[in-house]
């Protein structure tokens, strides 16, 4: 099962940075105990999901900054008119 973990969990092979600058480079080499039963479960963890710093309170930003806008409503063929 594929899945994407907070980065605040050691995962053996990827950096754990805490959403933090400062730990950008931070590798343990090792799992989580959390980590390692997902993954005796089965699961593949594709990547890491945004943090705020240190998990602590105040939003974070998406790591993809130009996101595809939403499709249109509709088709252009049946648009209303006013």
């Amino acid at each position: 099962m594929p899945i994407g973990i907070k980065d605040v969990l050691q995962t053996k092979d990827m950096p754990t940075t805490l959403g933090s600058p400062i730990f950008k480079d931070r590798q343990t080499g090792i799992d989580s105990a959390s980590v390692n039963a997902l993954r005796l479960a089965g699961a593949v963890i594709l990547g890491k999901t945004v943090t705020t710093e240190f998990a602590f309170m105040v939003r974070g930003r998406p790591p993809i900054l130009l996101m595809p806008a939403p499709p249109p409503a509709g088709h252009p063929a049946v648009q209303r008119r006013p």
